[in-house]
């Protein structure tokens, strides 16, 4: 099964966006938390990978990369670009996250892994912290090309009864990271390491747009302070009978 050239990673250019863009805005003491965890990581190297280049988890993410780089954090942000095939399997596989019955035979399997393989290979190895957002580029700390560094999933959908067929693949993969990020409890699958799960709270959901942002912001560099670089857990890929 031969997998085209589009399978890959694009990057999204996200001018610096400078704190005092949000005074008056959101709160001084969530700007002045934010300003404190930003330098203990000053320097840090950080990517942050999407399935979509639009949407809400974009509307996130372009706005918290512009204010890491903001406070000078080297951030970048880009996007998985999958052919057909690999986007078909990509889309079932998000859906499954939220509980759409479904399951994955060889070729699908084959098509999500080599996505991830071709994106990976794009990363290069000189990130300290990599987030990857939602299921889509889940596999990506699975392949060889991986870059040695903190992994965090953030996963922004209610997955609490995922698929059982497809939540088997998916979370091989997962136990890979360092740590996974979920908006509330409630939205959490079953069987996760809780040393390393982070639950933002309700709270999260109930933010205005900016203070979303920033409150994103601030947990992520809460979770990332407290990881080791490189700490990266090897990943056995799994088989298409995990998915049955």
């Amino acid at each position: 099964m031969n997998i085209p050239q589009r399978s890959t990673l694009h990057g999204i250019e996200v001018a610096p966006r400078p704190l005092a863009a949000y005074r008056g805005i959101v709160s001084a003491e969530l700007l002045d938390e934010v300003a404190v965890l930003a330098a203990a990581l000053d320097g840090a190297r950080v990517l942050q990978i999407t399935a979509a280049a639009y949407g809400e988890v974009a509307e996130l993410v372009a706005p918290s990369v512009g204010l890491l780089r903001g406070f000078g954090l080297d951030a970048h942000w880009r996007v998985v670009w999958p052919d057909d095939r690999a986007l078909d399997v990509a889309k079932r596989i998000s859906d499954a996250m939220r509980g759409t019955a479904s399951a994955l035979d060889q070729d699908d399997l084959y098509a999500y892994i080599e996505l991830n393989r071709r994106c990976a290979a794009a990363l290069g190895n000189e990130w300290d912290i990599v987030v990857v957002h939602d299921p889509e580029p889940l596999a990506l700390i699975a392949t060889e090309s991986a870059p040695q560094a903190a992994w965090i999933w953030r996963c922004h959908v209610d997955a609490s009864t995922p698929s059982p067929a497809v939540w088997d693949l998916l979370r091989v993969f997962v136990l890979g990271y360092d740590a996974f990020v979920f908006t509330a409890a409630e939205f959490c699958p079953p069987h996760l390491d809780r040393e390393r799960l982070v639950v933002l709270g309700s709270k999260a959901t109930e933010r205005g747009r900016f203070d979303q942002v920033l409150g994103e912001v601030r947990d992520s560099l809460a979770v990332a302070a407290r990881l080791p670089s490189g700490s990266r857990t090897p990943v056995d890929e799994p088989t298409a009978a995990t998915t049955r």
